[in-house]
């Protein structure tokens, strides 16, 4: 504010995001939900979201936590107890990644559990930090879950070359047969 020859002048500056206003953000999935692999390994997709306000202005600078969630809630059904959890690249169940100029936040590499079963990861905006002190009623309200799933390890059998499977099949078939004894007919 300044004072100019009797005239108040006001300066105004916005960042073109609703500030101390949490019910204008919206965060989604842009990837990584639905995905499925072997215990002990990464998921082949990043989890990746983008948080915006209700006019699709993306919110730069936010940071989004991503964390294992003891609960999948499928079709209405009450909480689902998961497998066992998996950890970020750090070893670590949470993962603190800022949005970029698109408010979008890519998680490190995720890896499943020891075992087998659904896993469930949310992801939500931090409240109460700058640059936008969401409340945190409405941060904690707008969060997305992934839902994944660690399967069992199909261990690859291994390939007989042709001459392999040729000699296999002709060593059974020769098996089967019952070559003609001297022994027989009552000897």
């Amino acid at each position: 504010m300044s004072k100019a020859g009797g005239t108040l002048i006001l300066l105004m500056i916005t960042t073109g995001a609703s500030a101390q206003d949490g019910s204008h953000i919206s965060l989604s999935i842009l990837q990584g939900d639905g995905q499925a692999t072997s215990s002990g390994h990464v998921f082949a997709e990043q989890f990746i979201v983008r948080l915006t306000d209700d006019h699709g202005i993306p919110f730069k600078g936010t940071r989004i936590a991503f964390y294992n969630d003891p609960c999948i809630y499928l079709g209405g059904l009450p909480c689902l107890d998961t497998g066992p959890p998996g950890h970020f690249e750090s070893g670590s169940d949470h993962a603190i990644v800022t949005t970029d100029a698109l408010g979008v936040a890519v998680a490190p590499p995720y890896y499943a559990g020891a075992g087998i079963g659904p896993i469930g990861v949310s992801a939500y905006a931090i409240p109460s930090e700058p640059p936008y002190f969401f409340y945190v009623t409405e941060a904690l309200s707008h969060y997305v879950d992934f839902q994944l799933s660690e399967t069992r390890e199909i261990v690859a059998v291994p390939l007989l070359s042709w001459w392999s499977l040729s000699f296999l099949i002709l060593s059974l078939s020769m098996a089967a047969f019952q070559w003609p004894s001297p022994y027989r007919n009552g000897r």
